[in-house]
């Protein structure tokens, strides 16, 4: 399999996002797999201006906006999997990234121009999400994988910050870790016996409902 990696981190070498980069490549590598890595600090992206310019094309991404971009939308299409490793700065990635994610919104969907509702070039592949934050492991980010061809609200498909509100509440969960520890696994809780759960909750309603019952009779 073949990956595309973004890059975003300002302090490119010194990085706690390349850290941990650097083994995750090495282990694909070793397993037969080759990856691109574009250092997006080192490129240059211009934001884009809605102009919707690239949505008269279907078959390629067109954006009119002569930089850096191009390169990353042919070595995404070339791959099996796209790999977003940066930071969270402000709650949300780096600016760099920020700019061309807007970019692959556009460009790589086209569904929002005047000629209507078209395909996505990037259907069929798998994106994945390297991140570190600058807090203690405790109050760090945790981690959950969601298949994005499964969600119910097309709109979380093209706003991550509705995706991360939503996830697991309309769409399929498969995995969700927090501190480290893997607390849900396709569609069952760790660690927890969800079927004695929902027996005490049921035995716990069940009273809550007859005591007021039986209050009412023997006032009766």
């Amino acid at each position: 399999m073949h990956m595309t990696v973004l890059f975003a981190s300002p302090r490119a070498a010194h990085s706690n996002t390349r850290a941990l980069l650097v083994p995750f490549l090495e282990t694909w590598r070793a397993a037969g797999h080759t990856a691109e890595v574009f250092s997006l600090f080192d490129l240059h992206i211009e934001p884009c201006r809605a102009c919707r310019g690239c949505q008269m094309d279907w078959e390629h991404p067109a954006c009119v906006l002569a930089d850096d971009m191009p390169a990353v939308f042919d070595a995404a299409l070339c791959s099996d999997i796209l790999l977003l490793a940066a930071p969270i700065h402000s709650w949300f990635c780096p600016a760099p990234m920020k700019a061309a994610l807007d970019r692959f919104v556009y460009a790589m969907n086209k569904y929002y121009g005047s000629r209507g509702r078209g395909q996505s070039l990037l259907s069929g592949k798998s994106l994945a999400i390297l991140t570190t934050c600058g807090y203690r492991p405790e109050k760090g980010a945790d981690l959950f994988m969601i298949d994005a061809g499964k969600l119910e609200l097309t709109g979380t498909l093209h706003d991550p910050r509705n995706l991360l509100a939503r996830a697991g509440v309309t769409g399929e969960t498969a995995l969700t870790m927090v501190n480290g520890n893997v607390v849900f696994r396709d569609g069952v809780l760790t660690g927890v016996d969800e079927y004695a759960l929902a027996q005490e909750g049921e035995a716990v309603c069940t009273r809550v409902l007859r005591e007021p019952c039986e209050a009412f009779w023997n006032l009766c």
